[in-house]
This record gives structure tokens, C-alpha cells and sequence, in this order.
């Protein structure tokens, strides 16, 4: 997984040096992380959907079906909790509710441990989030037409992303860019070229 990750930060970062540097995006992320994974509790690997939000479920009365499996992998089942809780953004007391539902149907020996398990992986995808994103929505951000609603909310969501992240990073960055700077790291950096 972190390793996954790390190959990522490498990709989009030669693709992409100045604005991995202006965002303050260290060489590696994942550092901190990978020191923490041999304390994960062992727990039976299971079926994971790996991309469990509200655009991949159908829901009909009191029956929720999962669609678009091409991400299933067979792993730790509390990975699959973090990834959803991560995506769908819920409310606090959503978030408990959902959490309160997995304990009650997931099996004994998946729970095991799950409480730091599932921060570490919640970390891990903040973390992953901040580099996917940083490409996918600069993209966006620079073909938005200049002052627009829609590079605003681009620019929100990629700050807010950036900012969920930078406390886990090894570096010890936590002051967050403001909305501006980061504008102004993606416009410096070209990405208007995609």
C-alpha cells in the first residue's frame, strides 16, 4: 500500500516538479507511514470493494448494492471502512452510525485491533488523496475559466485536500496554503499544458 502510494508521488512528481514543490509535497509522503504499518493488527483478509462511495452504490428501500468492482483486491477489511469513511465525507454522527454498522456485521476476528488501524489507514488516504488530487484537479483548475464558480470549488477542494494531509507528512509541515497560494502554485507550474 505504501509502496503503491510512494510509486504515485513519483510519477506525478516528474511529470509534475514545480508543482509538487510549490505545494510543499515531500519526496515522500509516506515516510512516516511506513514506519507505523508493522504495528497493524493481523486480521483474516477479506473480498474489498477499494472504491466504496455514494456514485458506486445503488440503494432501494433497505438494500444497498455495490457497483463497479475494478478496484476489488483481497485485503484487510478495516482498509475497506477507512476508504469508504474517507470518500463519502460524512458528518460526525454519520460517520459513527456507519462505523457503529460495520462493528455490528463485520466478523470477530475483523474487528481486531480496527480503532488505530483504521486512523493509520484514514492517514494513508488523506495522504494519498492529497497526491492524486493535486494532479487530477490542477488539470482542472487550469482549464476552468479564470474567476469562475468552477475554479473557486476546484481550488477549495484541492486547499481543503492539501490541508487534511500536511499533519501526517514526515516533514512536520502543518501550516496549511491558503487558497490563493495554491492558485498560484498551480498556474506557475504550467499545468495549463495538459
Amino acid at each position: 500500500m505504501v509502496e503503491f502510494g510512494r510509486a504515485l508521488r513519483l510519477k506525478y512528481g516528474e511529470e509534475n516538479p514545480r508543482l509538487f514543490a510549490d505545494l510543499d509535497i515531500p519526496y515522500d509522503p509516506f515516510e512516516a507511514l511506513e514506519r507505523e504499518a508493522s504495528r497493524l493488527t493481523m486480521r483474516p483478509f477479506r473480498l474489498l470493494h477499494g472504491d466504496m462511495h455514494r456514485g458506486n452504490m445503488l440503494v432501494e428501500e433497505r438494500r444497498t448494492s455495490l457497483l463497479d468492482w475494478q478496484l476489488a483486491a483481497w485485503g484487510d477489511p478495516v482498509y475497506d471502512l477507512a476508504d469508504h469513511l474517507h470518500k463519502m465525507g460524512y458528518t460526525r454522527s454519520d460517520e459513527r452510525r456507519a462505523v457503529a454498522d460495520w462493528i455490528a456485521v463485520a466478523p470477530e476476528a475483523c474487528r481486531r485491533g480496527w480503532r488505530d488501524d483504521l486512523e493509520f489507514y484514514l492517514r494513508f488516504q488523506r495522504i494519498k488523496s492529497a497526491v492524486v488530487d493535486t494532479v487530477r484537479w490542477s488539470r482542472r483548475i487550469s482549464s476552468a475559466p479564470p474567476r469562475s464558480t468552477e475554479r473557486r470549488d476546484l481550488v477549495l477542494s484541492l486547499t481543503a485536500t492539501l490541508a487534511r494531509a500536511r499533519p501526517y507528512w514526515s516533514t512536520g509541515a502543518v501550516n496549511p496554503m491558503g487558497e490563493g497560494e495554491v492558485l498560484q502554485a498551480v498556474l506557475r507550474s504550467g499545468s495549463d499544458r495538459y
